[in-house]
């Protein structure tokens, strides 16, 4: 028959287990502790079943804010520890001491978030999943008197699921940046207020109104401070498998079909670096096709498409320019697509160009081609064209800068 062991010993492994002087050690301590009382095969298992270890972004002055939630439901009836819990407090990693230094060895915390009466916070928020937010990002909407959102009902509907449904907004987009971007000025320099700049999703300043009142804000002497978090570009390009020593960002391509938009297409079909663009859903194939035609491989170049990125449908699919048409839709044949109406927001990651042989007479046509462009459709200057297609193409055509800007003098002068 198996005795049920007695509990009298149990101050006893509360002590030794305590004596962890973190809440990680806490388990080990437990168990080293029954082991030594002779309670190794009955209390053991079950403290260190019950006790779930804190996550990494939380720790504990006191390990018995771990233990004794769990431990007052031990023996039977529940108990009352000799510590009051009133006493103990389990703070965020995020703190620190008043000092900025570290406690009990442990990693030191960062500054406290004090919000500054007249300073903007421009504040990143999921892109869509909720649990990427950040605990610095969350001091900031819950501190700042008003928060200046993309789309006050996208943005409420992110501030309830935080519980800061209360908290007032003012909306901030690109159809009233004019008139918003003054007036958010002068509530923080006149009324003093702390504002807390945000987008519909990700950081806010890229590809956004919020680079205007940034600008604003420097032009007045408005404090500024990022909190950093979510961002799509850098999140796909994080996993692109391409060079990312060094990318450029475009953003979004001009939506409306003309000069504007075939430069920029150019540009990217031009560049040796990889290019970000961001892409809506009905756009996505048009953008797709025209990146094929402006491509010199006739679309072997390498793409990333990023789709729903961090969301329940997220998907990431790298090929060619022609793979990823034929993927969304957008190919030619009887081949059904995997993607057929694409739906959620897109970020493209175009890869590095590839190089390709190409003879002197043919790299002639190219760079007189790329000049009428720069020249006629973009407006350039003789002097801006030869430095722009001379960078591009220059090293490989094997021309100076000097010799591209003379043939841009005689395309101005002949018309061709």
């Amino acid at each position: 028959m198996r005795l049920r062991p007695s509990l009298h010993l149990l101050p006893i492994l509360l002590l030794l287990a305590f004596r962890s002087t973190t809440a990680q050690l806490v388990r080990v301590g437990v168990a080293t502790a029954a082991s030594a009382c002779g309670l190794g095969s009955f209390i053991a298992p079950r403290l260190v079943r019950r006790l779930p270890l804190p996550s990494s972004s939380i720790r504990c002055r006191s390990s018995t804010t771990i233990l004794a939630p769990r431990l007052l439901q031990l023996g039977g009836a529940p108990r009352r520890l000799p510590l009051p819990f009133s006493s103990i407090r389990c703070r965020s990693s995020t703190d620190s001491s008043t000092d900025g230094s570290s406690n009990d060895g442990e990693v030191p915390g960062r500054v406290p978030n004090k919000i500054v009466p007249g300073t903007i916070y421009f504040v990143a928020t999921p892109l869509g999943n909720l649990g990427d937010i950040t605990l610095r990002a969350l001091d900031v909407l819950r501190g700042v008197d008003l928060i200046a959102s993309e789309d006050t009902r996208t943005t409420g509907l992110l501030l309830k699921a935080l519980g800061l449904d209360k908290k007032p907004q003012m909306s901030h987009h690109q159809h009233n940046v004019q008139s918003r971007v003054p007036e958010l000025v002068r509530k923080a320099q006149v009324e003093n207020l702390s504002i807390a700049v945000v987008s519909d999703a990700g950081t806010p300043g890229i590809s956004d109104p919020g680079n205007d009142l940034a600008a604003a804000c420097w032009a007045a002497g408005v404090p500024l401070v990022p909190v950093p978090g979510a961002c799509a570009a850098v999140a796909a390009v994080s996993v692109s498998g391409f060079a990312s020593t060094e990318f450029v960002f475009i953003g979004f391509l001009p939506a409306k079909s003309g000069k504007a938009r075939k430069a920029k297409v150019a540009e990217v079909a031009t560049q040796d670096r990889p290019c970000l663009l961001y892409e809506s859903p009905n756009r996505v194939v048009r953008t797709l096709l025209e990146l094929r035609e402006a491509d010199e491989t006739g679309g072997e170049r390498m793409v990333l498409c990023a789709r729903e990125l961090t969301k329940l449908h997220e998907e990431l699919f790298r090929g060619t320019l022609t793979e990823a048409l034929l993927h969304f839709g957008g190919g030619e044949g009887d081949d059904s697509p995997a993607v057929a109406s694409p739906r959620g927001e897109f970020t493209l990651v175009i890869g590095p160009r590839p190089r390709v042989a190409r003879g002197e007479e043919e790299m002639d046509v190219l760079v007189r081609e790329m000049l009428q462009v720069c020249l006629e459709e973009e407006g350039l200057s003789a002097s801006e064209a030869a430095k722009k297609v001379s960078k591009s193409l220059g090293k490989e055509a094997g021309l100076a800068k000097s010799d591209v800007y003379k043939i841009a003098l005689e395309i101005k002068q002949n018309g061709r």
